[in-house]
Order: structure tokens, then sequence, then C-alpha cells
């Protein structure tokens, strides 16, 4: 049952394409409860996750706790999704999405969902995640020349400056 949801958050991972390495970490609390954890690593980030999840007929009842945080390698922050309760006015509580110097409504999130969320993030080398820049919260550099954008990571856009 929760060995059944290991593999599958497992099969997850090893199937999609952008994850380079991973460390997992798996702790069975009964038969229908765990803990599954890691770090996963792309070219040029990385995501720390962790799920306290409790099963019922084989289905995902809920999780208890969750948060996957997906960092630059440069230790820049990029996004973290967790259900911490101190969010109390937002519609989704205790769902939440940190984003820069925000915090936004969310649903509670799957691994899949962030793993495509990440897809599209544009993990380039030549993309760096600026700190407190007036304009923009991102630079692409191309040769001489430097592209300052944002992303609305709910609307899946991006903003060129």
């Amino acid at each position: 049952m929760i060995d059944e949801y290991f593999l599958e958050i497992e099969d997850y991972i090893n199937h999609f394409i952008i994850v380079i390495k991973s460390e997992i970490e798996k702790i069975k609390l009964d038969d229908f409860s765990g803990i599954i954890k890691g770090k996963l690593y792309f070219e040029n980030s990385f995501l720390d996750f962790i799920e306290v999840v409790k099963l019922r007929n084989n289905k995902l009842r809920k999780k208890k706790k969750y948060k996957y945080n997906f960092m630059l390698n440069d230790n820049s922050f990029v996004f973290r999704y967790d259900d911490v309760p101190h969010h109390p006015k937002m519609n989704t509580f205790p769902h939440h999405k940190h984003v820069k110097d925000d915090v936004v409504e969310s649903n509670e999130p799957n691994l899949l969902l962030i793993l495509k969320e990440i897809k599209d993030f544009p993990d380039i080398p030549q993309v760096r995640r600026l700190r407190k820049h007036a304009i923009a919260d991102y630079r692409l550099r191309i040769g001489n020349y430097r592209v300052l954008f944002d992303v609305n990571w709910d609307k899946k856009e991006r903003y060129i400056y």
C-alpha cells in the first residue's frame, strides 16, 4: 500500500528526463502511512521535497504535510509550495505558494505537477535570478546583451523588458 505509493513517486522521478540525479529517503510508518523526502537535481537547479502521507483504500487520502522547495544552484530561491498554517486569510488555507517576495494561493500540489512546472522554468546557465532589481526578476545573458524578464508562475507567462 504505502510501498506502492513510494514506487509511484519514484516512477515519476525516473521517467522525468530533466532529473539528472535523485536522493530519495522513504520511511514506512505502517502499511498505510509514510514519509518520502529527497532532493532532485536538474542541470542548474534542485528541488528539496517532503511528503507525509496517509492512504485509505490504496488511495491518497491526504498529505499530512508537504513542502516542495525549488532553487537555483547558486541557492537563489525560485518557489516553494507548502502547507504550513501561517497564512490563514488565504482561500486555499493552509495550502500556498511562495514566489519571490510574495505568497499566493495554491491548491495542494503533487510531485508530478511540480516537475512539470520546473520543466517549464528557464533552466539554462545564462539565466540568473536577480535580487531586488527594480525592473525584473531574471536576466538572460546572450553574448554582450542582457535580456531582463519576469515570470508569472500562475499564468505560465514570461514578460520580457
